[in-house]
């Protein structure tokens, strides 16, 4: 353990910024997960998209040593102002902030689109990009927006560790025999969603258009490791996890 003193839970009234369940276990979890599937190093660069009430953060403080470095940036304040209040005086090499962007769901009131926004760190900053729940919020253009800003901001040969709920072969001859959870019932093209009403509520991607996306941005899928969400009982986690990683040219 890196971290010198117990770090705080957050009250279970902030399970609207980490999905609820036990916080604790559940950031242990993410933390094997970053481990065993993207190669992460205790004294790497981790960017956190998304990062919530410090769910990520929380695991991360006990396996990052003092010459790591952890952002974490999220558009929904309240999980933030805890994470700076309760974690940041306590890790030194861990920094919190808000922006300002775009979310039908989180952040109507943002003028600046997902699409456009540029992330305030500069090129290469980064081992790591770590992105849990986010792109099953996101539509088309916006996650485009983000690969390339993730892109951008990892060095050569470093990696992202994303959530998805990706549709293929495999995913469809399951949803053909039971309901997806979420259940994704209207199709648009090369995504799906739960709520026509509130797109962004959960988004499902082709999983092809991922990688061609992926592709443009100069990244390419690692692993890709299946979730529960479309009836698979034994998957570790409910959602798809992809790994992708900065081509060195």
């Amino acid at each position: 353990m890196h971290v010198q003193t117990a770090l705080p839970v957050p009250h279970p009234d902030l399970s609207i910024c980490f999905g609820g369940g036990d916080y604790a276990q559940s950031a242990q979890m993410l933390l094997d997960f970053f481990i065993r599937h993207a190669d992460l190093k205790p004294n790497e660069r981790v960017l956190d998209v998304g990062c919530g009430v410090g769910r990520a953060a929380w695991g991360l403080a006990h396996y990052l040593g003092p010459e790591a470095r952890y952002s974490g940036f999220d558009i929904f304040p309240v999980g933030v102002e805890w994470c700076q209040k309760n974690l940041s005086p306590r890790l030194p090499n861990f920094e919190f902030r808000t922006v300002d962007v775009y979310s039908g769901v989180y952040n109507p009131g943002a003028s600046v689109s997902a699409e456009t926004f540029r992330f305030p760190y500069a090129e290469s900053s980064f081992d790591l990009v770590i992105l849990v729940s986010v792109f099953t919020h996101m539509l088309p253009a916006d996650m485009d927006g983000y690969l390339a800003e993730i892109a951008r901001v990892l060095k050569p040969g470093g990696r992202m560790f994303a959530t998805y709920y990706f549709m293929n072969d495999d995913a469809r001859a399951r949803l053909a025999k039971c309901r997806s959870n979420p259940d994704f019932t209207k199709r648009y093209g090369g995504f799906w969603v739960a709520d026509p009403a509130s797109k962004e509520d959960a988004v499902a991607f082709e999983e092809s258009l991922v990688r061609s996306m992926l592709t443009q941005k100069g990244l390419s899928a690692a692993k890709i490791v299946p979730g529960r969400w479309c009836g698979r009982p034994d998957a570790e986690n409910g959602q798809d996890m992809l790994v992708a990683v900065k081509r060195a040219d």
